[in-house]
């Protein structure tokens, strides 16, 4: 399962559920042209160059946030861009953190990383912004590209997504490190024997808790919806990772990190019997038969 080499189409968690378990019982998986200058008109918003690499030249996007050129910050072709989802909202170009205009915006950029491929605005427009007329949610999903555009790739930097006049999608060319990836990737592996514990323990570092939390996102049900299914997708992803460790480490004799790992496991789901057993069977071998039997 090899996410540095996947297809461009739109694939979500619980999408690939179905191949992972087949071949690895416990484990949840997912794999995780530019438009022309459109005419300016006063007091409309028109998608102006900056959302494909120009400069930000629209009336409609100057108005709201003010005469912005072309950024003096010419970010090279080689920048690097982090996303760092589980447990947190944290973006980061070359090391710095990037903040994104609303919530929405970050929203959207999670629903086309996590689901490849392009894909029509009518569908984006009715995911993010049900509520608002036609005319208003295109102007806001036109905002939401403009805002990403200026912050992710400043200058002449190259943009993530791919903007046409009826699709966005990733561009497969454009590369970035994502931790869901790293956590789906290592999930989707089989075991390999001696470097077991070596490839699972960065991956079960990486799940710091759901993803994007704290994400809220007003009058976008089917988003919400979405975003349900992934964290709990990503959830069980992470317990089985947790699992393949514990038994790894516990083969090796390694028994307080075993230990550690088997508390994780339970801190993600504290009714799971197999992990209060773990915890238990764990304290025994360390001698502490008193706390052992206190866990069952």
């Amino acid at each position: 399962l090899n996410l540095h080499e996947l297809r461009p189409s739109a694939v979500s968690v619980q999408s690939l559920s179905t191949k992972v378990f087949e071949s690895f019982p416990g484990v949840v998986s997912f794999i995780g042209p530019s438009r022309p200058h459109g005419r300016t008109r006063r007091g409309r918003h028109v998608e102006s160059r900056a959302l494909v690499g120009g400069s930000l030249e629209s009336e409609g996007m100057r108005g709201a946030a003010g005469p912005v050129g072309r950024s003096k910050a010419q970010i090279p072709e080689g920048s690097r861009l982090e996303l760092r989802w589980l447990g947190g909202r944290e973006i980061r170009l070359d090391g710095v953190p990037v903040h994104l205009e609303s919530a929405k915006t970050e929203a959207l950029l999670a629903w086309l990383v996590l689901n490849r491929g392009t894909h029509p605005r009518t569908r984006l427009v009715s995911l993010l912004w049900p509520e608002l007329p036609e005319g208003r949610a295109s102007a806001a999903l036109r905002r939401a590209l403009w805002d990403l555009r200026r912050k992710l790739a400043p200058g002449r930097g190259r943009f993530l997504l791919r903007v046409t006049r009826g699709e966005v999608g990733l561009d497969d060319e454009v590369p970035f490190d994502l931790d869901v990836r790293v956590l789906v990737g290592t999930a989707g592996e089989a075991e390999s024997g001696e470097d077991e514990e070596a490839r699972l323990e960065p991956a079960a570092a990486l799940y710091r808790g759901e993803l994007l939390e704290g994400l809220a996102v007003e009058d976008a049900s089917a988003f919400e919806e979405w975003l349900l299914g992934e964290r709990e997708s990503l959830r069980l992803l992470a317990l089985s990772i947790l699992r393949r460790l514990v038994s790894a480490l516990r083969g090796r004799g390694e028994t307080a990190r075993a230990l550690a790992q088997a508390r994780r496991l339970l801190a993600l789901d504290p009714w799971m019997e197999e992990g209060h057993r773990a915890v238990a069977g764990l304290l025994a071998a360390s001698g502490r038969r008193g706390a052992a039997i206190r866990q069952l």
